[in-house]
């Protein structure tokens, strides 16, 4: 679950670079079609669903990757590896515990969310299941304040019994508009990517802001062809039906549900869009896309390094028998290795991965049992968690020399040992298994 909140940590922090980018539209241009604002908060929406996006050399996203499990070395030489691997695995399970309990916050926080969608949903339904028909699928209840649509898969509009017949016209105007544009999917949704990123904050901002737009959208359809006289008589409609923000989140598509001083603004103040407009709008459309909604090009000689299989460890063998993978490269933050065992024998023997001298070994309280080994290569293979030491310092092995025993010392949950290769700089290499596999 942690690696699953890091991915969507990386994937709310491009989206956060749009949304910005979509709040400085919606304040400079404020007299662009609210309906296409909502097409903007869509392309937040699809960001924040598809982490694969295209990549552009226009984008000015500065990295998809910003939060990495992935370790980091600053090693210069040989003789600080076992003392900077001893300071990698003290940061790195003070940054799992850390990330652990980011993680049930997260979780904490989504339930929350949850329960609050499920407590207001049954309250609304409470409300209206005394309602009687007023139309074809129109509904009028005297325990409601204000219209809406409730429903997902057969939505029904719900009006309030105070209302007169006049302004009953302009209400049931308004929310046949978000039956027509499919408002009452669209809300719900962006409340479920609420739920799963309520961590950020710009995404709260988001989703006020489209529930907002979506109401202005629909006033500026309603009103286009309205007289002045009428336009008055809608935003006396909207201030009557005007209703307070305790259930603003989870609450259905309503008609007088945000912004009240903005949408009487709006509506006394509406002018029809022109050519320049629109064209505007497609220009606007055009840049964001290709600023923020497509990934960097990434310049593969600035990414971590990477193990080079086909010139780096020949003739390389698994360190154990019967080879099982029970943790493997990043099934966690901070494991910059991988948990080998043997799937038929819980103390078998630990061999030398290729051939070359024991720099290295020793005791550990979170490693456990480690051995070092240089290979001619100037690479390091390292074995750790082992349950016994069979070798010594300034050793020579050679490829599949029995090196120890698999055991659980140190920080250990099960029979295993923990193995990574460290190139000449001391740094991780990544991924250890791009060896052992080949």
């Amino acid at each position: 679950m942690s690696r699953i909140f890091v991915q969507l940590l990386n994937l709310s922090i491009p989206a956060s670079w749009l949304i910005v980018a979509i709040l400085l539209v919606r304040i400079v241009f404020r007299k662009i079609p609210k309906g296409w604002m909502c097409y903007l908060w869509g392309l937040v929406g699809f960001r924040l669903l598809i982490p694969n996006m295209f990549q552009s050399s226009l984008s000015i996203v500065p990295s998809v990757d910003t939060v990495s499990i992935e370790p980091i070395s600053n090693v210069s030489s040989i003789a600080e590896i076992a003392i900077e691997t001893n300071t990698i695995d003290k940061v790195f399970y003070t940054q799992k515990l850390a990330l652990d309990i980011i993680n049930i916050m997260w979780i904490i926080g989504m339930v929350v969310l949850i329960a609050y969608a499920i407590y207001s949903y049954s309250r609304i339904y409470y409300n209206v299941k005394d309602s009687r028909i007023y139309q074809e699928n129109i509904y009028v209840s005297n325990q409601i304040d204000n219209a809406f649509i409730l429903g997902i898969f057969r939505p029904k509009i719900y009006l309030p019994g105070h209302m007169s017949d006049d302004e009953l016209q302009y209400v049931i105007s308004h929310e046949r508009l978000h039956l027509k544009r499919k408002d009452y999917l669209w809300k719900p949704l962006g409340y479920v990517l609420l739920t799963v990123y309520w961590f950020n904050p710009l995404m709260w901002i988001a989703y006020s802001c489209l529930c907002k737009d979506i109401e202005l959208a629909c006033d500026e359809q309603v009103i286009k062809d309205m007289s002045i006289l009428d336009k008055k008589k809608y935003s006396s409609v909207i201030l009557s039906c005007s209703v307070t923000r305790n259930h603003i989140l989870a609450c259905p598509v309503a008609f007088g549900e945000v912004g009240t001083k903005e949408r009487v603004k709006s509506v006394l103040n509406y002018k029809k869009p022109t050519i320049l407009v629109f064209s505007l709008c497609a220009f606007l459309t055009v840049v964001i896309a290709l600023c923020f909604m497509a990934n960097p090009i990434i310049d593969d000689n600035k990414k971590m390094v990477k193990v080079d299989v086909d010139n780096i460890l020949t003739g390389t063998t698994w360190p154990v028998e019967n080879p099982k993978i029970t943790c493997e490269w990043g099934c966690y933050l901070g494991h910059y290795g991988v948990d080998i065992t043997n799937d038929k024998q819980d103390d078998g023997a630990v061999f030398a991965v290729q051939g070359g001298v024991v720099t290295d070994v020793g005791y550990h309280d979170e490693k456990g049992n480690y051995v070092v080994i240089m290979h001619p290569n100037a690479y390091y293979s390292v074995y750790e968690n082992l349950g016994s030491i069979h070798v010594s310092k300034g050793t020579n092995v050679g490829v599949k020399d029995t090196i120890g025993q698999l055991g659980m010392s140190g920080l250990s949950t099960g029979s295993h040992v923990h193995f990574y290769f460290l190139n000449p700089e001391g740094k991780p290499v990544i991924n250890s298994l791009e060896v052992l596999e080949r």
